[in-house]
């Protein structure tokens, strides 16, 4: 619950082409970071359906901005 009160946080007090949903710099093998890709996935989904239900948010927003955290934020902040 904390997690997702900080991304909902985060959507209102940070810029959303600023943040990166996931890093993969885990450094105790790939189940672990698998599992902590997992828990990321869940959080997002849940802070961001919290704000769909309360109507904070549109659903086009939501997709605009797991796509921005998860693909286009890290690919344009690292240059790949």
């Amino acid at each position: 619950f904390m997690t997702q009160n900080m991304i909902n946080e985060w959507i209102d007090l940070v810029p959303a082409n600023k943040i990166i949903g996931f890093a993969g710099d885990h450094c105790n093998g790939p189940e672990k970071t698998y599992g902590v890709y997992k828990l990321t996935l869940e959080n997002i989904a849940r802070a961001l359906a919290m704000r769909l239900e309360r109507g904070l948010m549109t659903q086009s927003r939501a997709i605009d901005i797991c796509k921005m955290w998860l693909y286009d934020n890290p690919k344009a902040i690292y240059n790949l």
